[in-house]
């Protein structure tokens, strides 16, 4: 889904939202991510993959930080160990507010309970004490975070509710995606190797601003190029 204009006026659509994100997660979290298109999964005309298909994936490669003596060593852990892989897990919506938080909170928990971090990430939220209340036992029960983008001036970007680390990533979720959509199994495939070869091939993940840039700016509404224009000359 893309940006439309309603008399005159941009609405953003979720896609438009992830060059932010990719960037925000490699800056704050040291992690590369890639868009999952639910359209590559199997069965395209099943609903239930709403609830399956994650928005982004992640991983930030930890193995990679250390020297060559102990990357040996922790490799031997494999590919579910966080001291080699920490695997994280996005779902993007414009707005949260009290008439969709429920379903947005339960439809990332499907989705990215799965990684060892999953968080909700939006443009905009509704910022009082009841929608922040609900946020909060939401959190506290089942740990998706919130990240609030900023795309007029990315660099300020913000977790309003840390995710709660998982220190096991679910290995059988994780088949039936690689079973049930080829970007996942990608994915995963593109993570042993860079456990395996000990280097890791950026074309392989979105490009990032300033590095990479995975998605066409003429295909982006004009308030987003701007921005990311804008962003990308800093670096």
């Amino acid at each position: 889904m893309r940006s439309k204009h309603y008399e005159g006026v941009l609405t953003l659509a979720e896609i438009d939202l992830h060059p932010y994100l990719v960037k925000f997660a490699f800056d704050r979290f040291g992690v590369h991510s890639k868009t999952i298109n639910a359209l590559k999964s199997i069965n395209t005309k099943n609903k239930i993959g709403k609830w399956t298909n994650p928005d982004i994936v992640g991983i930030n490669p930890v193995v990679l930080n250390l020297n060559p003596l102990f990357q040996q060593e922790i490799q031997k852990l494999g590919l579910f160990s966080t001291k080699v892989i920490e695997f994280y897990s996005f779902e993007l919506k414009i707005r949260l507010d009290k008439s969709n938080i429920t379903e947005a909170y339960f439809q990332a928990v499907s989705n990215s309970m799965w990684a060892n971090y999953g968080y909700l990430v939006v443009e905009d939220y509704e910022n009082d004490k009841v929608f922040l209340d609900n946020l909060s036992r939401l959190n506290n029960a089942y740990g998706i975070g919130l990240i609030k983008l900023n795309i007029n001036n990315p660099a300020k970007s913000e977790i309003i509710v840390s995710a709660r680390f998982n220190e096991t990533a679910d290995i059988n979720f994780m088949d039936f995606l690689s079973s049930s959509n080829r970007d996942f199994y990608e994915f995963i495939e593109t993570t042993i190797s860079i456990i395996n070869d000990k280097t890791i091939d950026l074309n392989k993940f979105d490009k990032i601003f300033g590095i990479m840039v995975d998605y066409s700016l003429r295909s982006l509404p004009k308030r987003i190029t701007k921005n990311m224009s804008k962003f990308a000359s800093v670096f």
